[in-house]
This record gives structure tokens, sequence and C-alpha cells, in this order.
């Protein structure tokens, strides 16, 4: 049992604050339907009661400074809040592979206009497109207004890999498709026609099923797609089933999803 979990990996989920501890909750429980073997959740101590309470399978911490070590890889940023860059740059220190969601990107965005990008190992970044045009602003100010023009696909993919090349980072963009973007490789556009997947909370869920991947499959590009596919997959079968849904629902789809993918 012992050697099972930890086969599956051992993933830390930064995340929750007071104002929101519901996001870091709904990552988590993703990470498990997603096959990760424990996950351990670290939160301020002001919400601890809260987390702990709320999160039964997951081993809730507060941080305070703990090796990280142990652990297969990060999520950073659901429900985080801000004033978050200086524990970012000890994640990052940790060089272990890190996916950052939400007011991580935030952080990293702010670290990245100090002008001083911290070193990290491998990264995966999920922004949607006002996350991605803060990247962009705190990278080249200057082009920053080609973020969304949709009239120009080129000059948007252009973009995109400039931020992944200039980040040595996986770029997942949440937009009416999905795009993947990392140096040096191909932009992949997922087609998921999936409207359902607006539901709030779906991009937590995303990070939840990525987090899990990246720590057994060890690999940027592969965890980004596969984890979309998944994503995507369980927005299927859960509009399949219900029509409308909420992102408790769609995680009881992402371990069928998972299994399917597993074959």
């Amino acid at each position: 049992e012992h050697e099972y979990k930890n086969s599956r990996g051992h993933v830390a989920i930064f995340g929750g604050s007071k104002q929101y501890s519901g996001a870091a909750r709904l990552s988590s429980r993703t990470a498990f339907a997603s096959r990760a073997g424990l996950v351990t959740m670290f939160c301020d101590k002001e919400v601890y009661p809260v987390a702990s309470a709320e999160s039964p399978s997951v081993m809730v911490q507060v941080y305070a400074g703990q090796t990280l070590s142990r652990f297969d890889a990060i999520l950073a940023g659901p429900g985080w809040g801000e004033g978050r860059e200086a524990l970012l740059e000890t994640l990052f220190a940790s060089k272990l592979p890190v996916v950052l969601d939400a007011d991580g990107i935030r952080a990293y965005a702010s670290l990245l206009k100090g002008g001083k990008p911290p070193v990290h190992g491998p990264l995966i970044l999920t922004p949607h497109i006002g996350e991605l045009r803060l990247l962009a602003q705190s990278l080249f100010p200057e082009d920053a207004h080609d973020v969304a023009k949709s009239d120009t696909p080129s000059t948007f993919f252009q973009v995109l890999e400039r931020i992944a090349t200039q980040l040595k980072a996986t770029l997942v963009v949440k937009s009416q498709l999905v795009y993947i973007a990392s140096a040096g490789k191909q932009t992949v556009v997922v087609e998921g026609n999936n409207p359902s997947l607006g539901v709030a909370g779906s991009g937590d869920v995303l990070s939840g099923i990525l987090v899990a991947l990246l720590a057994k499959l060890k690999d940027c590009d592969q965890a980004a797609l596969e984890g979309t596919l998944i994503h995507q997959r369980a927005g299927s079968l859960a509009a399949a089933q219900y029509g409308y849904y909420d992102s408790e629902t769609l995680i009881s789809f992402v371990g069928r999803a998972t299994q399917e993918a597993e074959v």
C-alpha cells in the first residue's frame, strides 16, 4: 500500500487564504481523483481549522519553512491571495516541478516586473487571457497589447511562444480553446468545444489534474497535454450525464477520464 502511494507521487498544494479556501480544496480533491498517491496542502494558520475540516483525505499543514524534498510536484496559487512573492521564490528555489495558477501567476508577474526572474525547476503556468496579459506586460510591456488579438492568431502564437521561451515554462492558456505552448515546440490548440467547462472552479480542477500528472510523468509538455485532454473529457462526461454541472461534480468524472487515459 505504502509503495503504491509513493509510486503515484506526493503532491504539495500551496493555496487557500482567509478570503477563499474553496479553490485549494477543489485542487486537492482533484489531485486525488487524478491518482496522486498523497496530497499535502499548505495554508495560512488563519485558515488551518477550515482547511483541515473540509479536506479530510488531505494532510493539511501550516508552512513554516519545512523542507520540500519529499514532494514530487507542487501546485501554487489556488485561492492564495496577495503578497506571496517571497514564498513563491522559496518554492521555486526547491527546483521541484511546479504548476502555477491564479494568484501564483500574479505573484510571479510581480517578481518579473521587479526585474529579478527567479530561478526555477520544471514549470507549468495555467493563465487565462487576463493573467497572460499580466505576464506579457511584466516581460515585454511594449508588445503586451498583442496578447488578446484574436484577429491575428499568428501574432498571438508568437506572444505565447515568446513568453514560454523567456520563462522556460510550459503555458496552458485557458480561453474558449486551450493553447499549450513551450519553448521550441509547436503550439498545440485543444478544441474542447465545451462551454460547460466555464463553470466556476473549473480552473482549480485543471490545475489539480496537472500537478498529479506532473508528479507522475515528470514532463511538463506531456503533463500539460494529457491533463488538458483529461479535463476536457471529464467535462464531456459530466455534460452528457447532467447537462449543467458544478465543479464538485466535474471532479467525480476526472477519475473516470484519468482511468480511460491510463488504459
